[in-house]
């Protein structure tokens, strides 16, 4: 609910969508001690990152803005009578420094914190629990 609410307010507060990750990476690691739980629980090991996941997720990626930018943005435009705001990355348009920050922001957020808090903590958390020693579909809390 927490986050919920803190997503839903930091908005309308003015807070910079950059420090969102940060709440959430805390939010995340406040809710796993209190469960008795590491990261590591989740699946996540700083091991297992290898040199081949940055270039096949870079294509990914590409692919995957691709098809926003072709398809799903006009889509949504079309289906919501409205096109995005997007005055918050006006800075990327301005300088080509503002581009390369926005490109480090989006593969520490998308790349890191998306995979680790949606990936490890809460599918983790829905397809029926962690416990120390890692996540098991099968093991459920009584």
């Amino acid at each position: 609910m927490l986050g919920t609410l803190g997503v839903l307010v930091a908005p309308h507060l003015g807070v910079p969508m950059v420090l969102y990750p940060l709440f959430g990476l805390g939010l995340c690691t406040v809710m796993l001690h209190g469960q008795g739980l590491r990261w590591a629980d989740t699946g996540f090991r700083w091991r297992g990152l290898g040199v081949r996941a940055l270039p096949v997720g870079g294509c990914l990626g590409v692919l995957y803005a691709a098809v926003n930018v072709s398809v799903i943005g006009p889509m949504l435009a079309l289906l919501l009578g409205e096109r995005p705001d997007l005055s918050d990355f006006a800075f990327v348009r301005e300088h080509f420094s503002g581009y390369l920050i926005a490109l480090a922001l989006a593969w520490v957020i998308g790349g890191f914190y998306e995979e680790l808090v949606f990936r490890g903590f809460v599918h983790g958390s829905l397809s029926g629990g962690c416990r120390p020693g890692g996540c098991d579909p099968g093991w459920r809390s009584h």
